[in-house]
């Protein structure tokens, strides 16, 4: 299982949802591997997850565009992962390194105080059979509220990049 993402920082006003898109789970292995649980680490105040879904890549367009509104939770407790929770296995010939038959995490999530909010990564959880494994990714997650505030792409997220808190959200995968 290979889990790639990158460092991504969101400009937008309090309150206001975004999806973070940038974190591909692939498996290189023989057989599907059945995705478990994911983790939100690293979380400073401010941050708040809105809830994390899946779906496969390559997607087409009309499935891509992002939807804050998607991450919208009613009722307590964390949101489940919706859409197949099995990870495909990569399709013969596949270039190395190429990520075709992946899935693709979208972690909603909004600023609920004017500053810097961070998220350090995201660590998952699977299975290949009876076999349990954990993988993570430091995908840093900035949203930077509100964005009158943070004029230019230096100052988000500015001096608070790479300053992480130990709190984290767990979200089990739908059974």
């Amino acid at each position: 299982m290979a889990i790639g993402g990158d460092i991504s920082g969101q400009r937008l006003a309090v309150g206001e949802g975004t999806a973070f898109e940038g974190v591909l789970l692939r498996n290189a292995g023989r057989k599907p591997a059945v995705l478990e649980s994911v983790r939100i680490v690293g979380l400073t105040d401010g941050f708040e997850v809105l809830g994390v879904r899946t779906r496969p890549w390559p997607a087409s367009p009309e499935t891509y565009a992002s939807d804050p509104q998607r991450f919208a939770l009613t009722g307590a407790g964390p949101a489940v992962l919706d859409g197949s929770p099995v990870l495909p296995v990569s399709t013969a010939g596949s270039r190395p390194g190429h990520s075709e038959n992946a899935v693709q995490l979208a972690i909603g999530a909004r600023a609920v105080a004017p500053g810097v909010a961070r998220a350090r990564g995201v660590e998952i959880r699977y299975r290949v059979g009876h076999h349990r494994y954990r993988r993570s990714t430091d995908a840093s997650m900035y949203l930077c509220a509100p964005p009158e505030r943070f004029t230019t792409e230096r100052s988000c997220p500015g001096d608070a990049e790479d300053r992480f808190a130990s709190v984290f959200v767990d979200y089990p995968a739908s059974r």
